[in-house]
């Protein structure tokens, strides 16, 4: 891992505040994957404190959640009882080949050193049985998406576009099956302030009902702030 990746994971501390109730984006990717996830063995890939595991407990026959963040394990195996954590990391997972249904890859992508993106699909490919489901989410490589992240200028936070992704799976064993895409203005200015609050703040900004609703309609309408990939594995 570069020195800006390793900076980027000493630097994420778990805030109970912020980092344990599932979000808009936990919901709508958990929504447009329950199917590939009902009653089969699942691994999340960047887990953090569970929010994904929370929704997903109940369809799922197993479930596991690996993240570098040990206090984000640790909150998350006292949390959630009927799911397996473990600290680990997307380049290098401790499964045997074929032996997972589907994985879940939301955010975590584009957190990747110069190259972990290849090799992290490839280990994913490794550990999924054939035609075994992976569910991707990331920043969309759009204007606005980016100018409004600090951290596409400050630790090189990458952001890819379909084509990039396309190209990426496809090399890697994959074929594309859903692609949509969310978020717009109220959802980026949002994570913006949020960040902000949680890091230097130090507090949790309450949204009024109507900017809410306004989030959970750049969700149900065709967005540009997030890509969401589902792609089953093909060799």
């Amino acid at each position: 891992m570069t020195l800006i990746r390793e900076k980027e994971t000493k630097r994420r501390k778990l805030n109970v505040d912020f980092d344990t109730t599932p979000s808009i984006h936990h919901k709508y990717n958990y929504k447009i994957s329950r199917k590939y996830i009902k009653n089969k063995r699942v691994l999340d890939i960047g887990c953090w404190s569970g929010q994904f595991e929370k929704l997903a407990i109940k369809s799922v026959s197993s479930i596991v959640g690996i993240d570098p963040g040990k206090d984000a394990i640790k909150f998350a195996s006292n949390e959630i009882s009927d799911a397996t954590f473990k600290v680990g990391n997307a380049q290098n997972l401790k499964f045997k080949d074929k032996s997972l249904d589907t994985v879940v890859f939301v955010e975590v992508i584009e957190h990747l050193p110069n190259g972990g993106d290849i090799k992290a699909l490839k280990e994913i490919s490794r550990v999924l049985v054939p035609n075994g489901t992976l569910i991707l989410s990331t920043p969309n490589k759009h204007l606005l998406s980016i100018l409004l992240d600090p951290a596409y200028f400050l630790i090189q936070h990458r952001h890819y576009s379909v084509k990039q992704l396309e190209k990426m799976l496809s090399a890697t064993g994959f074929e594309i099956i859903h692609v949509s895409k969310t978020g717009g203005i109220f959802t980026l200015m949002t994570v913006l302030l949020n960040t902000f609050a949680k890091h230097i703040l130090k507090m949790t900004i309450n949204y009024p009902t109507w900017i809410k609703k306004q989030i959970e309609t750049e969700y149900k309408d065709k967005g540009f702030a997030t890509i969401h990939i589902i792609a089953k594995k093909v060799v």
